[in-house]
């Protein structure tokens, strides 16, 4: 839901305020549900993804593999355009 991807990322951005990098949060749907993708100086560096039950949050899955990292720099790009 809305509420819970703005909940998210406020929540995932508190844990970067101190890093000296720039750091994006960006709300991403993906693997069928709402996402949050991580973005470093423009490069996307994490994936996280929340299985959701009963209105709580059951799992969190991230992915750091660069290659398959790609995929949302594609998609990403085509919904800015």
């Amino acid at each position: 839901s809305r509420f819970m991807s703005k909940f998210l990322v406020k929540v995932v951005s508190s844990l970067f305020i101190k890093n000296e990098k720039e750091i994006e949060l960006k709300t991403f749907w993906f693997n069928g549900s709402l996402g949050v993708l991580q973005i470093e100086e423009n490069q996307i560096t994490t994936s996280f993804h929340f299985e959701i039950i009963n209105p709580k949050i059951a799992s969190i899955f991230s992915l750091r593999n660069p290659d398959k990292l790609k995929h949302f720099k594609y998609h990403l790009s085509q919904t800015t355009h």
